[in-house]
């Protein structure tokens, strides 16, 4: 009798439970619309049914196999609004309601306001769980228990793992995010989605998915109903909807559009209220406005045209050629506006080039450079010029260097907007119709370099070079020169096979090192001038490792080391594994205006606005990482942001201890992935290694540095940063160099730390010295000076 009564009991037990979740699941669906128009975020609604055991419950234990990990989290500031699309997933014993939302509050709260279903305590926000920490972004499922009291529910929640991690490679802490993805995810969702897609250079060409897809592959990168997906990084531009934005949010929107009808998508709009996604045809106010006050040059009377000519020296460049490219004259600031054009030949900027003449000298003329937007996306300069059936265009970096080449050969010729500095994503749906490119940066080295980190990124199938030389500059030098541009554009090589090389075709590049010796020696610093006479010069694609003992300094030198590269306009990636990116910008930013900030706060604001022009980013990686991870976030800034110089710092932090048995092995796995990463990506990269623990009293070698022998054997330069202030009385901080693989030249640089600015850079005070033989004393002693041994901690030599 008992055990039929409790199967009764089991039974009806049961039956109540599943009553209670189909009543539940149709109230959900009635809050929806309720829940769309408030404040609360709700990322999911998981209900699970009670289990057979009690012990589950007493642990908050409940399976993840229902989640997706493809929700998306988006930080919305002024509008935020949830977009839900409902997932119902059945198994045996539990079931799982998400809903995937479009925005979130970055806001931590304790409950959403709301009216509750029965059999759910407590709906959370997305935000509830979101870790302080600003390196990593965590994205929760947030659960609720049947039966469970809030406080409970609370307590309980704080502990679930989160299903999905994401890396941000950014420019600042607070940007978007930048989903590693790879190619066979970008055409499995396609194909999942039946989105009919066509493999172009750098992109996957697609229609817009609020249009039916019919069985026709598009092929025309010119169609206006045409999307465009990168293939590396799954960055999209949809020129229907004039939207561009990330892998993420295109998936997101292409699940939501996947579940309605025909009529339906035509009336959805997509990705509202979603920061991440921009308009592709967005143009600053400021920008425009410039643009509507300048005039075009046909209609400049004969004699202002000729004076415009004067001011800035192009007198090589015709009236018909500027008025060809639609630049225009800003009067009133006697400014030269060229405009930026997108694929779709809709103005996207413009640069403004202002010539002054000071007052003290009138045959002085100071051209100032400025770009409009500051921040975001230009366009090419010549797209305006072109014809839908152009195929073969020449890449410059300059507006005077494309009209030099189109007046010279007629050949269609475009500048792009940061010279060769980078080549942002973003234009690449631009260049796309294009079968063959010619890269035509002139004979610096650095353009040389960045021409071949350039042609790899457009797909180097189509791209050919002009390899640097003396007779061979770039195209408004020539012009200049009186070079005939017709010749040097018929020497535009092909790019061959990487792997086999002929002496024929390092000809002409060992002539031009031999040729341009400072050019290739590499960039200069100038703050650590003295870094120049030992180091010669950063250059890519080499290996640095830098040690010291343990709060001498070395983050704080080599943020100022790598800030002063970066000022040059070497593209510099950090990852600061010790210290998270609010300090390490504090420092930087107090490095940079070389002052204290905190005791001038009004100076904050324009500080702050130079030093986000400069080409700085950060990884927001903490902590021990696994190598993979490290490796794959840098390739990934040096395809979109076109990164030079990496500095990780450092790498025991971002080893840990790991499950690793031999920490040297551990360690010589990573040092070789670096080492291949330089190499492959012609990348700079800084390694900051911690050394073994040795006396105050002894100074640290090239083998102090922890580890085995193979951190120091595949490292081009080897920096020492001595301290010997502990050790001797008069005892001085300096930087030694002990291995330099490009010039052998090795020495020491004294250091004096400046305690307001945080920084090393602080020059010497000059001291009155007589003249001795008639030489003179006006140079800096800090260049030439030659620190003794006792300063240096050595003891003082004998008689």
């Amino acid at each position: 009798m008992y055990t039929l009564r409790k199967n009764l009991r089991l039974q009806l037990q049961l039956l109540r439970n599943e009553c209670q979740v189909l009543f539940t699941l149709r109230r959900i669906r009635l809050l929806l619309a309720s829940y769309k128009n408030q404040n609360s975020r709700v990322l999911a609604v998981c209900g699970s049914l009670p289990k057979s055991t009690s012990s589950d419950r007493r642990r908050g234990a409940i399976s993840h196999s229902g989640l997706s990990s493809d929700s998306l989290l988006h930080s919305n500031r002024e509008k935020e609004a949830v977009d839900a699309k409902l997932f119902h997933r059945e198994t045996k014993d539990k079931m799982c309601v998400q809903l995937q939302h479009m925005g979130h509050s970055n806001q931590r709260q304790t409950e959403c306001s709301g009216k509750k279903p029965p059999g759910i305590t407590t709906i959370y926000p997305t935000a509830f769980l979101r870790p302080k920490t600003t390196h990593t972004v965590h994205k929760h499922c947030l659960h609720s228990f049947p039966h469970r009291g809030d406080r409970e529910q609370l307590l309980l929640s704080r502990f679930h793992v989160p299903f999905s991690e994401q890396r941000r490679c950014v420019k600042s802490v607070r940007v978007k995010e930048e989903e590693m993805v790879s190619t066979e995810d970008i055409t499995k969702t396609l194909a999942e989605m039946d989105m009919k897609y066509t493999q172009g250079f750098t992109c996957f060409l697609t229609k817009c998915p609020r249009l039916p897809q019919t069985n026709k592959r598009s092929t025309s990168s010119t169609d206006s109903n045409q999307m465009f997906v990168n293939m590396t990084t799954g960055h999209f531009v949809c020129q229907h909807c004039s939207k561009r934005g990330g892998w993420q949010d295109l998936r997101d929107n292409i699940m939501v559009l996947s579940s309605l009808t025909l009529r339906k998508k035509k009336e959805f709009e997509c990705f509202k209220d979603v920061e991440s996604v921009q308009k592709a045809d967005r143009l600053s106010r400021q920008a425009q406005d410039l643009w509507e006050g300048a005039m075009p040059i046909k209609t400049c009377a004969t004699d202002v045209v000729s004076q415009l000519q004067e001011h800035f020296d192009i007198h090589e460049l015709r009236a018909a050629t500027l008025d060809k490219y639609g630049v225009r004259l800003d009067i009133k600031t006697n400014s030269l506006v060229f405009p930026a054009f997108d694929g779709a030949s809709r103005l996207m900027g413009v640069r403004r080039l202002t010539c002054t003449i000071p007052e003290e000298d009138e045959n002085l003329r100071v051209v100032q450079d400025s770009l409009l937007p500051r921040s975001g996306v230009l366009g090419l300069f010549g797209m305006n010029t072109l014809t839908r059936d152009v195929t073969e265009v020449v890449l410059t970096c300059s507006e005077l260097d494309a009209m030099s080449v189109f007046q010279e050969t007629k050949a269609p010729a475009l500048a792009l907007p940061s010279g060769f500095s980078s080549l942002p994503q973003e234009l690449l749906p631009s260049l796309e119709r294009f079968t063959k490119l010619v890269l035509w940066f002139g004979d610096d080295v650095r353009a040389w370099e960045a021409a071949k980190l350039f042609a790899k990124k457009l797909n180097d199938k189509r791209c050919f070079i002009i390899r640097p030389s003396v007779e061979d500059p770039s195209p408004f030098k020539a012009l200049r020169a009186g070079v005939k541009l017709n010749s040097v554009l018929s020497k535009a090589k092909p790019f061959v096979h990487k792997s086999i090389v002929s002496f024929a075709q390092l000809r002409q590049e060992i002539f031009s090192e031999l040729a341009h010796v400072e050019q290739v020696a590499g960039v200069k610093w100038k703050r650590y001038t003295s870094l120049n006479r030992l180091l010669k010069g950063h250059r890519r694609g080499e290996l640095t490792v830098f040690t010291g003992p343990t709060g001498s300094g070395k983050t704080t030198f080599m943020s100022d080391y790598s800030l002063d590269l970066s000022m040059q306009g070497v593209n510099t990636l950090w990852g600061s594994f010790e210290i998270n990116n609010v300090r390490l910008g504090k420092m930087m930013l107090t490095q940079f205006s070389q002052c204290n900030l905190s005791k001038n706060l009004g100076d904050f604001g324009p500080w702050a606005d130079k030093f986000e022009e400069l080409p700085m980013y950060f990884m927001t990686f903490f902590g021990q990482e696994s190598i993979r991870k490290v490796i794959e976030a840098m390739s990934h800034a040096v395809y979109v942001h076109d990164i030079a110089h990496v500095v990780v710092d450092n790498l025991q932090f971002m080893m840990g201890t790991g499950e690793w048995a031999d920490r040297f092995s551990k360690q010589d796995a990573f040092i070789s992935a670096f080492r291949k990463f330089a190499t492959n990506m012609n990348c700079h990269v800084t390694l900051v290694i911690h050394p073994r623990k040795e006396k105050d009293s002894e100074d640290l070698t090239t083998a102090s540095v922890f580890g085995g022998a193979k951190a120091t054997q595949e490292a081009d330069n080897v920096l020492i940063l001595q301290d010997k202030r502990l050790s001797s009385v008069r005892g001085r901080k300096f930087l030694q160099v002990t291995k330099n693989r490009f010039d052998g030249e090795l020495g020491v640089m004294l250091l004096k730390f400046d305690k307001e600015s945080l920084s090393f850079a602080v020059k010497e005070k000059q001291t009155k010295r007589t003249p001795k033989d008639g030489q003179s004393m006006d140079e800096n002693p800090a260049e030439d000076y030659h620190p003794s041994r006792e300063e240096m901690g050595f003891p003082a030599e004998e008689g």
